[in-house]
């Protein structure tokens, strides 16, 4: 009986401990919103990146990102 409840009191520990990592580490870098500015501007930087590397026009460029926001459209859930 002793036993269950030492295996009981430290798994109940393990899992409290295991709540309060992962609520620190979704809130660190300014929470929720900050997640989707960040993603943003990495989207924005790849774009870039990919236009610089296959050597696209402006117009060709603005057809890749207006491509890109279609898909992303379609595949959010």
């Amino acid at each position: 009986m002793k036993k269950s409840t030492i295996a009981i009191s430290v798994g109940a520990l393990l899992i409290i401990s295991a709540i309060i990592a992962f609520a620190q580490m979704s809130h660190k870098g300014g929470g929720f919103f900050e997640h989707h500015v960040d993603f943003a501007k990495r989207h924005e930087q790849m774009i870039d990146r990919i236009s610089e590397k296959l050597k696209l026009s402006d117009g060709q460029k603005t057809q890749a990102e207006k491509i890109l926001a279609d898909a992303k459209q379609r595949f959010s859930l």
